[in-house]
């Protein structure tokens, strides 16, 4: 828990010590467009004392026109400052012995870029001290999944590509798993542009509300050995290759090499075949 005491670094002479702040949680946050972030820290007083705080709030983006976002602070649960209402940034109070506390909320506007960071200094002083202490927000992109028509995943996500060829999407990236059928994912900026960019697309039936995250889809990108699920004594039906249509039973797997051995049933002399793994579909699993 980062702690420290306000006024610590003054000379004999100049005045008491007047407050200690202490920080229990983080200080910075990466949170997705109209997502917020919350921090708090506290102010230990050892007799009653006035104070004076201001709130400095710096957007840093690279994109003209990035929208501020909106931040509220509260003392002891009471808010004193919101950046969207006509509240002075400064506030005066006075305190009394014991502990204290400031929260801060941030939240991410919907027109944020990818790279924008909202940094926010609270400066406490009371008395001879003053002290600041500081927080970061960040932004990120979002999972956003399309629902579509079944069978129609590729169809929708070439038509989302050719409208995000721009730039004016904020579309990082068009995720199509082939295990996933119904849906197609987009990495993105803001799920509002999303929404009414779908809207017209044929086989679309719209956004699914929320997000997801990346490590929620990261095992759909990370694609599954080919035999991944077929053991030994399974009977699988050739899919491809000369032997298409034909029923076997597998006697061998090589992992390594994602291929399988098998037994053809119909087949005068019992000669083994090995295939790929994506040649064969499993019929009856073995007892």
């Amino acid at each position: 828990m980062p702690s420290y005491e306000a006024g610590s670094e003054l000379s004999q002479g100049q005045g008491p010590r007047t407050f200690a702040v202490e920080i229990p949680g983080e200080k910075e946050a990466v949170v997705p467009v109209g997502g917020d972030a919350e921090f708090s820290f506290k102010i230990k007083l050892e007799s009653d004392a006035p104070f004076h705080f201001r709130a400095e709030p710096k957007l840093v983006s690279e994109t003209e026109g990035s929208p501020d976002w909106q931040i509220r602070v509260y003392l002891d649960g009471v808010q004193k400052w919101d950046s969207y209402t006509s509240l002075p940034p400064e506030f005066n109070a006075n305190l009394s012995t014991g502990d204290h506390w400031i929260t801060v909320g941030v939240v991410v506007a919907p027109g944020a870029s990818f790279g924008d960071v909202t940094e926010l200094s609270i400066v406490t002083s009371s008395r001879t001290t003053t002290e600041t202490t500081r927080f970061r927000v960040a932004v990120r992109p979002s999972i956003l999944a399309v629902k579509t028509a079944i069978g129609q995943e590729r169809e929708v996500a070439d038509s989302i590509g050719a409208r995000s060829k721009d730039g004016q999407l904020g579309i990082y990236s068009i995720l199509l798993p082939s295990t996933i059928r119904g849906y197609v994912l987009i990495e993105a900026m803001n799920s509002d542009k999303i929404e009414n960019a779908v809207r017209g697309i044929r086989k679309t039936h719209g956004l699914v509300k929320g997000e997801t995250s990346l490590e929620e889809v990261s095992h759909f990108l990370t694609p599954k050995p080919t035999v991944s699920g077929i053991v030994e004594g399974d009977i699988v039906e050739l899919i491809s290759g000369p032997f298409k249509g034909e029923k076997a039973r597998v006697q061998r797997i090589d992992h390594s090499k994602e291929e399988i051995t098998v037994e053809l049933f119909e087949a005068v002399v019992p000669i083994p075949v090995t295939v790929r793994g994506d040649h064969v579909r499993v019929i009856e699993k073995d007892k």
